[in-house]
Protein backbone atom coordinates (compact mmCIF):
# COMPACT_ATOMS: atom_id res chain seq x y z
CA UNK A 1 0.00 0.00 0.00
CA UNK A 2 1.29 3.44 -0.95
CA UNK A 3 1.99 5.89 1.95
CA UNK A 4 -0.79 8.19 0.72
CA UNK A 5 -3.21 5.28 0.86
CA UNK A 6 -2.16 4.57 4.45
CA UNK A 7 -2.82 8.20 5.36
CA UNK A 8 -6.22 8.13 3.64
CA UNK A 9 -7.12 4.91 5.46
CA UNK A 10 -6.12 6.39 8.82
CA UNK A 11 -8.13 9.56 8.20
CA UNK A 12 -11.15 7.51 7.14
CA UNK A 13 -10.84 5.23 10.18
CA UNK A 14 -10.40 8.03 12.71
CA UNK A 15 -13.76 9.51 11.71
CA UNK A 16 -15.50 6.33 12.96
CA UNK A 17 -13.52 6.16 16.21
CA UNK A 18 -14.76 9.44 17.70
CA UNK A 19 -16.69 7.65 20.53
CA UNK A 20 -13.46 5.96 21.60
CA UNK A 21 -11.63 9.32 21.58
CA UNK A 22 -14.39 10.71 23.78
CA UNK A 23 -13.73 7.94 26.30
CA UNK A 24 -9.98 8.53 26.13
CA UNK A 25 -10.34 12.26 26.84
CA UNK A 26 -12.99 11.53 29.46
CA UNK A 27 -10.42 9.41 31.31
CA UNK A 28 -7.99 12.35 31.31
CA UNK A 29 -10.68 14.89 32.28
CA UNK A 30 -11.80 12.79 35.24
CA UNK A 31 -8.23 12.61 36.59
CA UNK A 32 -7.69 16.35 36.02
CA UNK A 33 -11.07 17.18 37.57
CA UNK A 34 -10.23 15.10 40.63
CA UNK A 35 -6.90 16.91 41.04
CA UNK A 36 -8.22 20.43 40.45
CA UNK A 37 -11.47 20.08 42.42
CA UNK A 38 -10.08 17.81 45.12
CA UNK A 39 -12.43 19.00 47.88
CA UNK A 40 -15.56 18.79 45.74
CA UNK A 41 -14.51 15.78 43.64
CA UNK A 42 -17.41 13.67 44.99
CA UNK A 43 -19.78 16.00 43.15
CA UNK A 44 -17.72 17.20 40.19
CA UNK A 45 -16.28 13.87 39.00
CA UNK A 46 -19.62 12.01 38.66
CA UNK A 47 -20.99 14.98 36.66
CA UNK A 48 -17.96 14.90 34.32
CA UNK A 49 -18.47 11.15 33.87
CA UNK A 50 -22.19 11.58 33.11
CA UNK A 51 -21.54 14.31 30.54
CA UNK A 52 -18.82 12.24 28.84
CA UNK A 53 -20.91 9.06 28.67
CA UNK A 54 -23.90 11.10 27.49
CA UNK A 55 -21.82 12.52 24.64
CA UNK A 56 -20.59 9.04 23.73
CA UNK A 57 -24.19 7.78 23.68
CA UNK A 58 -25.19 10.60 21.31
CA UNK A 59 -22.34 9.77 18.92
CA UNK A 60 -23.11 6.06 19.00
CA UNK A 61 -26.78 6.68 18.21
CA UNK A 62 -25.63 8.65 15.15
CA UNK A 63 -23.46 5.70 14.06
CA UNK A 64 -26.21 3.14 14.64
CA UNK A 65 -28.13 4.29 11.56
CA UNK A 66 -25.81 2.45 9.14
CA UNK A 67 -25.65 -1.30 8.51
CA UNK A 68 -22.64 -2.05 6.27
CA UNK A 69 -19.52 -3.62 7.68
CA UNK A 70 -16.59 -1.19 7.61
CA UNK A 71 -12.95 -2.22 7.99
CA UNK A 72 -10.85 0.32 9.84
CA UNK A 73 -7.07 0.73 10.12
CA UNK A 74 -6.35 -1.84 7.39
CA UNK A 75 -8.55 -4.48 9.00
CA UNK A 76 -7.37 -4.10 12.60
CA UNK A 77 -10.87 -2.97 13.58
CA UNK A 78 -14.25 -3.94 12.17
CA UNK A 79 -17.36 -1.79 12.61
CA UNK A 80 -20.97 -2.76 11.95
CA UNK A 81 -24.39 -2.17 13.51
CA UNK A 82 -23.96 -5.08 15.95
CA UNK A 83 -20.71 -3.62 17.27
CA UNK A 84 -22.30 -0.19 17.68
CA UNK A 85 -25.20 -1.82 19.52
CA UNK A 86 -22.80 -3.50 21.95
CA UNK A 87 -21.00 -0.20 22.54
CA UNK A 88 -24.37 1.37 23.31
CA UNK A 89 -24.92 -1.32 25.94
CA UNK A 90 -21.54 -0.53 27.53
CA UNK A 91 -22.45 3.16 27.74
CA UNK A 92 -25.83 2.31 29.30
CA UNK A 93 -24.03 0.12 31.86
CA UNK A 94 -21.85 3.11 32.74
CA UNK A 95 -24.90 5.35 33.22
CA UNK A 96 -26.69 2.80 35.39
CA UNK A 97 -23.55 2.30 37.48
CA UNK A 98 -23.07 5.99 38.29
CA UNK A 99 -26.64 6.32 39.57
CA UNK A 100 -26.32 3.05 41.49
CA UNK A 101 -23.10 4.18 43.16
CA UNK A 102 -24.27 7.69 43.99
CA UNK A 103 -27.38 6.28 45.68
CA UNK A 104 -25.35 3.79 47.73
CA UNK A 105 -23.04 4.32 50.68
CA UNK A 106 -19.84 3.47 48.79
CA UNK A 107 -18.70 6.86 47.48
CA UNK A 108 -15.02 6.88 48.42
CA UNK A 109 -12.27 7.66 45.89
CA UNK A 110 -14.55 9.01 43.12
CA UNK A 111 -11.69 10.09 40.84
CA UNK A 112 -10.03 6.67 40.79
CA UNK A 113 -13.37 4.87 40.56
CA UNK A 114 -14.78 6.75 37.56
CA UNK A 115 -11.43 6.82 35.76
CA UNK A 116 -11.21 3.03 36.04
CA UNK A 117 -14.86 2.68 35.02
CA UNK A 118 -14.09 4.71 31.89
CA UNK A 119 -11.08 2.51 31.16
CA UNK A 120 -13.21 -0.63 31.36
CA UNK A 121 -15.81 0.85 28.99
CA UNK A 122 -13.01 1.88 26.60
CA UNK A 123 -11.48 -1.60 26.68
CA UNK A 124 -14.91 -3.20 26.19
CA UNK A 125 -15.59 -1.01 23.15
CA UNK A 126 -12.18 -1.85 21.72
CA UNK A 127 -12.53 -5.62 22.10
CA UNK A 128 -15.83 -5.79 20.20
CA UNK A 129 -14.27 -3.67 17.44
CA UNK A 130 -11.19 -5.91 17.21
CA UNK A 131 -10.53 -7.80 14.01
CA UNK A 132 -6.96 -8.37 15.08
CA UNK A 133 -5.72 -10.64 17.88
CA UNK A 134 -3.27 -8.09 19.22
CA UNK A 135 -5.96 -5.40 19.50
CA UNK A 136 -8.27 -7.92 21.20
CA UNK A 137 -5.58 -8.95 23.68
CA UNK A 138 -4.67 -5.33 24.43
CA UNK A 139 -8.34 -4.51 25.02
CA UNK A 140 -8.78 -7.54 27.27
CA UNK A 141 -5.80 -6.45 29.37
CA UNK A 142 -7.17 -2.90 29.68
CA UNK A 143 -10.42 -4.37 31.01
CA UNK A 144 -8.61 -6.79 33.30
CA UNK A 145 -6.11 -4.39 34.86
CA UNK A 146 -8.79 -1.78 35.53
CA UNK A 147 -11.03 -4.50 37.02
CA UNK A 148 -8.28 -5.75 39.35
CA UNK A 149 -7.82 -2.24 40.74
CA UNK A 150 -11.58 -1.64 41.06
CA UNK A 151 -11.86 -4.76 43.22
CA UNK A 152 -9.01 -3.59 45.47
CA UNK A 153 -10.25 0.03 45.64
CA UNK A 154 -12.20 -0.30 48.94
CA UNK A 155 -8.77 -0.89 50.55
CA UNK A 156 -9.99 -3.60 52.92
CA UNK A 157 -8.38 -6.94 53.72
CA UNK A 158 -11.07 -9.00 51.99
CA UNK A 159 -11.03 -6.82 48.88
CA UNK A 160 -7.21 -7.02 48.69
CA UNK A 161 -7.30 -10.82 48.94
CA UNK A 162 -10.03 -11.03 46.29
CA UNK A 163 -8.09 -8.69 43.99
CA UNK A 164 -4.93 -10.82 44.28
CA UNK A 165 -6.89 -13.99 43.49
CA UNK A 166 -8.56 -12.22 40.57
CA UNK A 167 -5.16 -11.05 39.33
CA UNK A 168 -3.52 -14.49 39.56
CA UNK A 169 -6.32 -16.24 37.70
CA UNK A 170 -6.36 -13.43 35.14
CA UNK A 171 -2.61 -13.66 34.51
CA UNK A 172 -2.87 -17.41 34.01
CA UNK A 173 -5.77 -17.09 31.54
CA UNK A 174 -4.05 -14.24 29.66
CA UNK A 175 -0.83 -16.24 29.32
CA UNK A 176 -2.74 -19.19 27.85
CA UNK A 177 -4.58 -16.89 25.43
CA UNK A 178 -1.37 -15.21 24.31
CA UNK A 179 0.27 -18.57 23.64
CA UNK A 180 -2.74 -19.60 21.57
CA UNK A 181 -2.49 -16.38 19.56
CA UNK A 182 1.19 -17.06 18.92
CA UNK A 183 0.34 -20.54 17.62
CA UNK A 184 -2.31 -19.18 15.26
CA UNK A 185 0.14 -16.55 14.04
CA UNK A 186 2.68 -19.30 13.40
CA UNK A 187 0.10 -21.29 11.41
CA UNK A 188 -1.16 -18.40 9.26
CA UNK A 189 1.46 -15.63 9.42
CA UNK A 190 -1.31 -13.20 10.34
CA UNK A 191 -3.16 -11.89 13.40
CA UNK A 192 -6.13 -10.50 11.41
CA UNK A 193 -8.62 -13.25 12.21
CA UNK A 194 -11.65 -11.78 10.40
CA UNK A 195 -10.05 -11.87 6.95
CA UNK A 196 -10.86 -14.77 4.54
CA UNK A 197 -7.13 -15.45 4.10
CA UNK A 198 -6.80 -16.33 7.78
CA UNK A 199 -9.40 -19.12 7.57
CA UNK A 200 -7.98 -20.39 4.27
CA UNK A 201 -4.46 -20.68 5.68
CA UNK A 202 -5.80 -22.29 8.83
CA UNK A 203 -7.53 -25.01 6.76
CA UNK A 204 -4.13 -26.40 5.76
CA UNK A 205 -3.13 -27.03 9.38
CA UNK A 206 -3.73 -30.20 11.42
CA UNK A 207 -7.15 -30.19 13.21
CA UNK A 208 -5.49 -31.19 16.49
CA UNK A 209 -3.10 -28.24 16.38
CA UNK A 210 -5.86 -25.83 15.35
CA UNK A 211 -8.14 -27.10 18.12
CA UNK A 212 -5.40 -26.60 20.71
CA UNK A 213 -4.68 -23.04 19.53
CA UNK A 214 -8.33 -21.98 19.30
CA UNK A 215 -9.18 -23.37 22.73
CA UNK A 216 -6.21 -21.51 24.21
CA UNK A 217 -7.41 -18.25 22.69
CA UNK A 218 -10.88 -18.82 24.12
CA UNK A 219 -9.39 -19.38 27.59
CA UNK A 220 -8.80 -15.67 28.14
CA UNK A 221 -12.38 -14.90 27.16
CA UNK A 222 -13.83 -17.68 29.34
CA UNK A 223 -12.06 -16.11 32.31
CA UNK A 224 -13.60 -12.72 31.61
CA UNK A 225 -17.12 -14.14 31.28
CA UNK A 226 -16.60 -16.31 34.41
CA UNK A 227 -17.21 -19.60 32.60
CA UNK A 228 -15.87 -23.05 33.51
CA UNK A 229 -13.01 -23.77 34.15
CA UNK A 230 -12.05 -20.13 34.89
CA UNK A 231 -14.86 -19.30 37.32
CA UNK A 232 -13.16 -19.84 40.68
CA UNK A 233 -12.46 -16.15 41.30
CA UNK A 234 -16.09 -15.03 41.09
CA UNK A 235 -17.50 -15.81 44.56
CA UNK A 236 -14.65 -14.19 46.52
CA UNK A 237 -14.63 -11.10 44.31
CA UNK A 238 -18.39 -10.68 44.57
CA UNK A 239 -18.43 -11.08 48.34
CA UNK A 240 -15.83 -8.37 48.96
CA UNK A 241 -16.80 -5.80 46.31
CA UNK A 242 -19.53 -3.11 46.48
CA UNK A 243 -22.65 -4.16 44.61
CA UNK A 244 -22.57 -1.17 42.25
CA UNK A 245 -19.21 -2.39 40.94
CA UNK A 246 -20.45 -5.97 40.79
CA UNK A 247 -23.47 -4.98 38.71
CA UNK A 248 -21.05 -3.33 36.27
CA UNK A 249 -18.76 -6.38 36.20
CA UNK A 250 -21.71 -8.71 35.74
CA UNK A 251 -22.87 -6.82 32.65
CA UNK A 252 -20.27 -4.66 30.89
CA UNK A 253 -17.18 -6.87 31.19
CA UNK A 254 -19.15 -10.06 30.60
CA UNK A 255 -20.87 -8.67 27.49
CA UNK A 256 -17.47 -7.52 26.22
CA UNK A 257 -16.24 -11.11 26.37
CA UNK A 258 -19.29 -12.40 24.55
CA UNK A 259 -18.96 -9.62 21.99
CA UNK A 260 -15.48 -10.88 21.14
CA UNK A 261 -16.79 -14.45 20.90
CA UNK A 262 -19.45 -13.33 18.41
CA UNK A 263 -16.62 -12.00 16.20
CA UNK A 264 -14.32 -14.97 16.78
CA UNK A 265 -16.74 -17.90 16.43
CA UNK A 266 -17.03 -17.62 12.60
CA UNK A 267 -13.33 -18.52 12.43
CA UNK A 268 -14.15 -21.78 14.21
CA UNK A 269 -17.26 -22.51 12.15
CA UNK A 270 -15.39 -22.07 8.85
CA UNK A 271 -12.85 -24.72 9.81
CA UNK A 272 -13.70 -28.28 8.79
CA UNK A 273 -12.76 -30.45 11.78
CA UNK A 274 -12.25 -34.08 10.91
CA UNK A 275 -14.51 -36.71 12.44
CA UNK A 276 -11.91 -38.15 14.80
CA UNK A 277 -11.56 -34.84 16.64
CA UNK A 278 -15.19 -33.79 16.25
CA UNK A 279 -16.02 -34.26 19.93
CA UNK A 280 -12.88 -32.32 20.85
CA UNK A 281 -13.51 -29.45 18.43
CA UNK A 282 -13.88 -25.95 19.91
CA UNK A 283 -17.67 -25.95 19.35
CA UNK A 284 -18.13 -29.11 21.41
CA UNK A 285 -15.67 -28.00 24.06
CA UNK A 286 -17.52 -24.69 24.29
CA UNK A 287 -20.76 -26.63 24.69
CA UNK A 288 -19.19 -28.68 27.48
CA UNK A 289 -18.00 -25.46 29.15
CA UNK A 290 -21.54 -24.03 28.89
CA UNK A 291 -23.13 -27.10 30.49
CA UNK A 292 -20.51 -27.27 33.26
CA UNK A 293 -20.84 -23.54 33.92
CA UNK A 294 -24.63 -23.79 34.33
CA UNK A 295 -24.37 -26.89 36.53
CA UNK A 296 -21.68 -25.43 38.81
CA UNK A 297 -23.41 -22.06 39.07
CA UNK A 298 -26.80 -23.56 39.97
CA UNK A 299 -25.54 -26.26 42.34
CA UNK A 300 -23.32 -23.86 44.25
CA UNK A 301 -26.03 -21.20 44.42
CA UNK A 302 -28.44 -23.68 45.99
CA UNK A 303 -26.30 -24.01 49.11
CA UNK A 304 -25.53 -20.29 49.61
CA UNK A 305 -26.80 -18.37 52.63
CA UNK A 306 -24.97 -15.14 51.72
CA UNK A 307 -26.92 -12.97 49.25
CA UNK A 308 -23.84 -11.67 47.41
CA UNK A 309 -22.35 -15.15 46.98
CA UNK A 310 -25.70 -16.39 45.71
CA UNK A 311 -25.71 -13.63 43.09
CA UNK A 312 -22.12 -14.57 42.21
CA UNK A 313 -23.01 -18.16 41.37
CA UNK A 314 -26.17 -16.97 39.65
CA UNK A 315 -23.98 -14.81 37.38
CA UNK A 316 -21.87 -17.88 36.57
CA UNK A 317 -25.00 -19.82 35.58
CA UNK A 318 -26.16 -16.99 33.31
CA UNK A 319 -22.79 -17.07 31.53
CA UNK A 320 -23.46 -20.74 30.78
CA UNK A 321 -26.88 -19.95 29.31
CA UNK A 322 -25.30 -17.30 27.07
CA UNK A 323 -22.70 -19.80 25.87
CA UNK A 324 -25.25 -22.45 24.86
CA UNK A 325 -26.35 -20.99 21.48
CA UNK A 326 -22.78 -20.04 20.49
CA UNK A 327 -22.12 -23.69 19.69
CA UNK A 328 -24.27 -23.19 16.57
CA UNK A 329 -23.59 -21.07 13.51
CA UNK A 330 -27.26 -20.20 12.93
CA UNK A 331 -28.08 -16.48 12.73
CA UNK A 332 -30.79 -16.89 15.37
CA UNK A 333 -28.08 -17.94 17.82
CA UNK A 334 -26.47 -14.50 17.43
CA UNK A 335 -29.81 -12.76 17.89
CA UNK A 336 -30.71 -14.77 20.99
CA UNK A 337 -27.38 -13.93 22.65
CA UNK A 338 -27.78 -10.22 21.89
CA UNK A 339 -31.33 -10.20 23.27
CA UNK A 340 -30.28 -12.11 26.40
CA UNK A 341 -27.39 -9.71 27.01
CA UNK A 342 -29.64 -6.66 26.67
CA UNK A 343 -32.31 -8.05 28.99
CA UNK A 344 -29.65 -9.18 31.46
CA UNK A 345 -28.34 -5.61 31.84
CA UNK A 346 -31.65 -4.38 33.28
CA UNK A 347 -32.32 -7.58 35.25
CA UNK A 348 -28.84 -7.63 36.74
CA UNK A 349 -28.76 -3.97 37.78
CA UNK A 350 -32.26 -4.23 39.26
CA UNK A 351 -31.38 -7.38 41.22
CA UNK A 352 -28.08 -6.09 42.55
CA UNK A 353 -29.64 -2.77 43.52
CA UNK A 354 -32.52 -4.37 45.43
CA UNK A 355 -30.13 -6.72 47.25
CA UNK A 356 -27.93 -3.71 48.05
CA UNK A 357 -30.94 -1.98 49.62
CA UNK A 358 -31.81 -5.08 51.66
CA UNK A 359 -28.24 -5.31 52.95
CA UNK A 360 -28.28 -1.61 53.89
CA UNK A 361 -31.52 -2.06 55.81
CA UNK A 362 -30.30 -5.09 57.78
CA UNK A 363 -26.54 -4.40 57.88
CA UNK A 364 -26.22 -8.10 57.09
CA UNK A 365 -25.55 -10.05 53.89
CA UNK A 366 -27.24 -13.26 55.09
CA UNK A 367 -30.44 -14.05 53.17
CA UNK A 368 -32.10 -15.08 56.46
CA UNK A 369 -31.63 -11.52 57.78
CA UNK A 370 -34.14 -10.26 55.17
CA UNK A 371 -36.96 -11.97 57.10
CA UNK A 372 -40.17 -9.96 57.19
CA UNK A 373 -38.86 -7.02 55.16
CA UNK A 374 -41.48 -7.57 52.47
CA UNK A 375 -44.20 -6.26 54.77
CA UNK A 376 -42.07 -3.49 56.32
CA UNK A 377 -40.95 -2.19 52.91
CA UNK A 378 -43.66 -3.20 50.38
CA UNK A 379 -42.06 -1.33 47.45
CA UNK A 380 -38.70 -3.08 47.92
CA UNK A 381 -40.52 -6.39 48.48
CA UNK A 382 -42.43 -6.21 45.20
CA UNK A 383 -39.26 -5.17 43.35
CA UNK A 384 -37.39 -8.15 44.88
CA UNK A 385 -40.08 -10.57 43.67
CA UNK A 386 -39.93 -9.12 40.14
CA UNK A 387 -36.12 -9.37 40.07
CA UNK A 388 -36.00 -12.96 41.26
CA UNK A 389 -38.70 -14.00 38.77
CA UNK A 390 -36.75 -12.25 36.01
CA UNK A 391 -33.51 -14.02 36.95
CA UNK A 392 -35.36 -17.34 36.82
CA UNK A 393 -36.76 -16.52 33.38
CA UNK A 394 -40.48 -16.46 34.11
CA UNK A 395 -43.22 -14.10 32.88
CA UNK A 396 -44.18 -11.31 33.13
CA UNK A 397 -40.53 -10.20 32.89
CA UNK A 398 -38.09 -9.78 30.02
CA UNK A 399 -36.13 -12.70 31.50
CA UNK A 400 -38.79 -15.00 30.03
CA UNK A 401 -38.12 -13.92 26.45
CA UNK A 402 -34.36 -13.98 27.07
CA UNK A 403 -34.51 -17.67 28.01
CA UNK A 404 -37.17 -18.38 25.37
CA UNK A 405 -34.96 -17.10 22.54
CA UNK A 406 -31.96 -19.06 23.83
CA UNK A 407 -33.96 -22.31 23.87
CA UNK A 408 -35.56 -21.51 20.49
CA UNK A 409 -32.10 -21.09 18.96
CA UNK A 410 -30.99 -24.45 20.38
CA UNK A 411 -34.13 -26.18 19.11
CA UNK A 412 -33.74 -24.68 15.63
CA UNK A 413 -30.11 -25.80 15.56
CA UNK A 414 -31.21 -29.32 16.47
CA UNK A 415 -33.93 -29.48 13.79
CA UNK A 416 -31.67 -28.04 11.07
CA UNK A 417 -28.45 -29.89 11.82
CA UNK A 418 -29.88 -33.03 13.47
CA UNK A 419 -27.08 -32.97 16.03
CA UNK A 420 -28.18 -34.53 19.31
CA UNK A 421 -25.85 -32.32 21.31
CA UNK A 422 -28.24 -29.41 20.74
CA UNK A 423 -31.18 -31.47 22.03
CA UNK A 424 -29.21 -32.48 25.12
CA UNK A 425 -28.24 -28.87 25.80
CA UNK A 426 -31.86 -27.80 25.26
CA UNK A 427 -33.16 -30.30 27.84
CA UNK A 428 -30.32 -29.55 30.24
CA UNK A 429 -31.01 -25.81 30.06
CA UNK A 430 -34.73 -26.30 30.73
CA UNK A 431 -34.02 -28.53 33.75
CA UNK A 432 -31.56 -26.03 35.21
CA UNK A 433 -34.03 -23.19 34.78
CA UNK A 434 -36.27 -25.10 37.19
CA UNK A 435 -33.32 -25.61 39.56
CA UNK A 436 -32.68 -21.87 39.55
CA UNK A 437 -36.20 -21.27 40.84
CA UNK A 438 -35.32 -22.91 44.16
CA UNK A 439 -32.54 -20.52 45.12
CA UNK A 440 -33.93 -17.37 43.51
CA UNK A 441 -37.11 -17.68 45.58
CA UNK A 442 -35.10 -17.84 48.81
CA UNK A 443 -35.14 -14.05 49.10
CA UNK A 444 -38.95 -13.61 48.63
CA UNK A 445 -39.48 -16.61 50.90
CA UNK A 446 -37.65 -15.00 53.82
CA UNK A 447 -39.06 -11.56 53.09
CA UNK A 448 -42.69 -12.71 53.24
CA UNK A 449 -42.89 -16.06 55.01
CA UNK A 450 -40.48 -15.54 57.90
CA UNK A 451 -41.03 -13.28 60.89
CA UNK A 452 -38.90 -10.17 61.34
CA UNK A 453 -37.15 -10.02 64.71
CA UNK A 454 -36.36 -6.30 64.39
CA UNK A 455 -39.17 -3.81 64.95
CA UNK A 456 -37.31 -0.70 63.72
CA UNK A 457 -38.29 0.54 60.26
CA UNK A 458 -35.85 2.80 58.42
CA UNK A 459 -36.93 5.50 56.02
CA UNK A 460 -36.02 4.99 52.36
CA UNK A 461 -35.56 8.19 50.33
CA UNK A 462 -37.42 8.88 47.11
CA UNK A 463 -34.40 8.72 44.74
CA UNK A 464 -33.89 5.12 45.87
CA UNK A 465 -37.50 4.24 45.08
CA UNK A 466 -37.36 6.04 41.73
CA UNK A 467 -34.20 4.23 40.62
CA UNK A 468 -35.61 0.87 41.76
CA UNK A 469 -38.90 1.62 39.98
CA UNK A 470 -37.13 2.53 36.70
CA UNK A 471 -35.05 -0.67 36.73
CA UNK A 472 -37.79 -3.10 37.73
CA UNK A 473 -40.29 -1.26 35.54
CA UNK A 474 -37.96 -1.77 32.54
CA UNK A 475 -37.78 -5.49 33.31
CA UNK A 476 -41.59 -5.75 33.20
CA UNK A 477 -42.26 -3.33 30.32
CA UNK A 478 -39.80 -5.15 28.02
CA UNK A 479 -41.86 -8.32 28.52
CA UNK A 480 -44.89 -6.64 26.95
CA UNK A 481 -42.84 -4.83 24.30
CA UNK A 482 -39.94 -7.19 23.43
CA UNK A 483 -39.66 -5.60 19.97
CA UNK A 484 -38.20 -2.50 21.64
CA UNK A 485 -34.91 -4.37 21.84
CA UNK A 486 -33.60 -3.94 18.30
CA UNK A 487 -30.15 -4.79 16.94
Amino acid sequence: MHPSEYIADIQFSLAYCVPEFVLFFLFILIIMGGLIFRKSSKTIVPVIFLIGIGLELYLLIQQYNFNPKIMLFSGALSLNSRVVYLKLIFAVCGLLTVFFRELSEHKEKPTEYYALLTAVIFGSSLIVLAGNFLIAFLALEIISVASYILVALPNEKKSAEASVKYLLYGMFASAIMLYGISLLFGFTGSVDFITPDFSQKLSAVSPVAVTLALVMVMAGVLFKISAFPFHFWVADVYESTPLATLAFFSTCTKIAGFGFLLNFMPVIWQYDFESFVKWFSPEYLLGFSAVATIAIGNLMALSQTNAKRMLAYSAIAHSGFLLLPLTSFESQAYESVLYYMTAYVFISFASFYIVDQLIKLTRNEAIASFAGLGFSYPGIGIAAIICMIALTGLPPTTGFFAKFYIFSALWDSYTLEQERIFLYMFLFGLANTVVGLFYYLKIPYFMYLKANAASEVHKINWPTYIYAFVLTGSVVVLFFFPSWIKF
